[in-house]
């Protein structure tokens, strides 16, 4: 054992001289150099990467696209909204002439009892104010539903697919988010034991280099990528939010709530025509007036409670179109970055 002892003692190297050799070999003053070289780049890159990426990071040309489109179809909806108020209004007014067609009718009803001679004039004359007063709705109207309504499906189709892809770009940036911290991670810990072994074979002062290389700058780096990995995602999340605001608004408030008001204008458009037919009657057989007038009572009492349902209806569904509007716009507002992207949007005009 002794013996064994004392002769790896005499074979063993003395450390000044490997600390003169590899303090002195140029190789390995030259690795060094680019390891505190390669680190600096490193960060640099970075941190200028990572700046230049700040002031593009919200500039996503498909999401502003959508955002004025989605602004700009709901405008749209919103005069359509008043074009069928407008509508509404004067089918009430022109309901009106048969409640005056009526009271004539009960005027001049009296009168025919007592002479046996009175006509129904009157009624008839108000019976052809009625005609003379026309659709309250026209094509004009029904070409800018259905323009309104294709428009919002066609928004609706590009949300999902901007939401997919948004989805689709955050499944990529968390893979990349964990692929990047491994190879950081690798990197570090290579330098690291590549230091711990310089401290057994090198000189202090190649130990000094190459702690601070490991420690300082890559440490920075670090930090920088985990903050831009953070950034990034909380950026791809904010735009999923307005993309996902926007298709939910546009599916199950602004194009289902049309769908019902559409069934309900054509119900009431299909109403409103037995009226005319039998008021068409009423012009040709006088005899006719009477079977006229009075189906005409039952009709108008079905009517206008449903007109006036459609006039509130519309009113509360372009309300919720404007309040939608604010609510995305309010959402934009939320991030000053994601603001400036948007500063031209007209969004209530």
């Amino acid at each position: 054992m002794g013996c064994k002892c004392s002769k790896k003692t005499e074979n063993t190297p003395d450390l000044s001289s490997f600390e003169a050799t590899f303090g002195a070999d140029p190789e390995l003053q030259s690795l060094r150099l680019k390891l505190e070289q390669r680190t600096t780049g490193v960060v640099t890159t970075l941190a200028t990467g990572v700046l230049e990426h700040q002031k593009e990071i919200w500039d996503n040309p498909e999401l502003s696209d959508l955002v004025k489109d989605y602004f700009k179809t709901n405008r749209k909806t919103i005069d359509l909204c008043n074009s069928l108020e407008k509508c509404l209004k004067r089918a009430r007014d022109r309901h009106a002439i048969i409640q005056v067609a009526l009271a004539r009718f009960d005027e001049e009803h009296r009168e025919r009892s007592h002479d046996g001679k009175t006509s129904y004039s009157n009624t008839l004359q108000e019976f052809k104010n009625f005609k003379v007063a026309g659709d309250p709705f026209g094509n004009e109207f029904f070409s800018s539903f259905r323009s309104v309504y294709e428009q919002q499906w066609n928004l609706l189709q590009k949300l999902q697919v901007q939401k997919s892809k948004l989805d689709e770009k955050l499944k990529q940036v968390k893979a990349w988010r964990k692929v990047s911290n491994v190879l950081f991670g690798v990197t570090f810990v290579a330098v690291v034991i590549f230091s711990a072994v310089m401290t057994a074979i090198a000189a202090p002062t190649m130990v000094t280099a190459l702690a601070g290389a490991a420690s300082v700058p890559l440490g920075s780096t670090g930090k920088l990528l985990d903050w831009f990995w953070k950034n990034w995602v909380n950026v791809i999340d904010q735009q999923s939010g307005i993309t996902r605001s926007m298709h939910v608004k546009t599916r199950w408030h602004a194009i289902k709530e049309l769908e019902n008001i559409g069934l309900l204008v054509d119900k009431l458009e299909q109403e409103m025509k037995l009226p005319s037919a039998e008021i068409d009657l009423g012009l040709e057989k006088d005899e006719a007036v009477m079977v006229v007038v009075n189906e005409l009572r039952n009709k108008i009492n079905v009517i206008m409670p449903e007109l006036d349902a459609l006039m509130e209806r519309t009113a509360q569904y372009r309300q919720e179109i404007r309040k939608d509007m604010e609510t995305i716009y309010d959402k934009i507002c939320q991030n000053p970055k994601s603001s400036s992207c948007f500063s031209n949007l007209n969004c209530f005009t």
